[in-house]
C-alpha cells in the first residue's frame, strides 16, 4: 500500500515523508538556504510524486486518507449539479424511502474518492481519463460518515505509438463509519512513459 506518508520514487527507493506536497519541499527549500531555488522544487517534486506508466505494475495497490462527507459538501454538490432529490436534502423524505436520514449523492461519494486519490499523487502525471466503467453504488453514504478510497492496479498496456500508455484502476470507496464498501468500479487513464 502507498499511502500519504510514503512514497517510492522511481529509484525504487521509499522515503519516509512528514508530507507528500510541493509545500513540505517549499519548507525544506527556506530550510536550506540560498542555494535551492523553484526550478529545483518542482523537478524533486516530479521526480519522487509523478507517476509515469512505466512506475504502474498489475497488483499495485494505493490507498487515500480518509474524509467526512458533510452536509454543506452534500448542499453544495446538490447546488451546483442541480441533483436535488429530496433523498439528499431531507431527512424526512430519506426516512420515508427507507433510509436513516438523508444520504450523499452517489456521485459525490465518487468524487471524492477520486479527490482523495489524487491527493496522492495519482492522478498528477495523467494525460487523460478515458472512462469509467462497471460502476457499482453497492451501500449509501450519510453526511457525517467518514469514508477512504483504494485502487489497484487490473490491467496496463502501451499504445501504437510508444510514448504513453493505458493504465485501467479498480477502485473502490469504503465507508469507514459503517465499514462497507459504498462504491466498486473501474478508472481507465492515459500515461505518458518515462522520458528517455
Amino acid at each position: 500500500m502507498v499511502g500519504l506518508d510514503t512514497i517510492t520514487p522511481i529509484v525504487g527507493l521509499k522515503l519516509k515523508l512528514g508530507c507528500s506536497n510541493l509545500k513540505c519541499w517549499m519548507q525544506y527549500a527556506k530550510l536550506s538556504g540560498p542555494k535551492f531555488k523553484p526550478i529545483d522544487l518542482y523537478s524533486i517534486y516530479k521526480f519522487l510524486f509523478m507517476l509515469y506508466f512505466d512506475d504502474f505494475k498489475i497488483g499495485d495497490k494505493f490507498t487515500s486518507r480518509s474524509r467526512i462527507i458533510t452536509t454543506t459538501d452534500v448542499d453544495l454538490f446538490t447546488g451546483v449539479t442541480g441533483a436535488v432529490n429530496p433523498l439528499f436534502l431531507s431527512d424526512e423524505a430519506a426516512r420515508r424511502r427507507g433510509f436513516e436520514g438523508r444520504i450523499t449523492p452517489g456521485l459525490l461519494v465518487l468524487s471524492i474518492a477520486v479527490g482523495l486519490l489524487y491527493q496522492i499523487g495519482l492522478f498528477d502525471n495523467i494525460i487523460a481519463l478515458l472512462g469509467i466503467s462497471d460502476l457499482r453504488f453497492t451501500s449509501p453514504v450519510r453526511p457525517g460518515e467518514e469514508v477512504s478510497a483504494e485502487c489497484e492496479v487490473a490491467e496496463k498496456k502501451e499504445v501504437k505509438t510508444g510514448d504513453r500508455g493505458i493504465v485501467k484502476l479498480k477502485i473502490t470507496c469504503k465507508n469507514i463509519t459503517k465499514n462497507s464498501i459504498s462504491i466498486e468500479g473501474f478508472i481507465t487513464l492515459l500515461y505518458p512513459k518515462k522520458p528517455v
